[in-house]
């Protein structure tokens, strides 16, 4: 289905792969990257609400053995 001008078009087929192939793990070349697995919520701190909506609450939290923020 073409919604947009030729270039534009094969731009956003080109983004859409881009990213789908990252988050099958297979890498990309737009540099987007592949999102990591995220550790069990036990293994979870919570540091702060970022924001609070309609579905619920948003809250950064940090891993405990990686000090890695999610």
């Amino acid at each position: 289905m073409k919604l947009l001008l030729p270039s534009a078009d094969r731009t956003f087929e080109e983004e859409m792969l881009n990213r789908e192939a990252a988050t099958m793990g297979g890498g990309a070349a737009g540099g987007a990257k592949a999102v990591s697995k995220a550790p069990p919520y036990e293994e979870l701190t919570i540091l702060a609400t970022i924001g609070t909506g309609t579905f619920g609450r948003v809250k950064l939290v940090s891993a405990v053995a990686t000090n890695t923020f999610f």
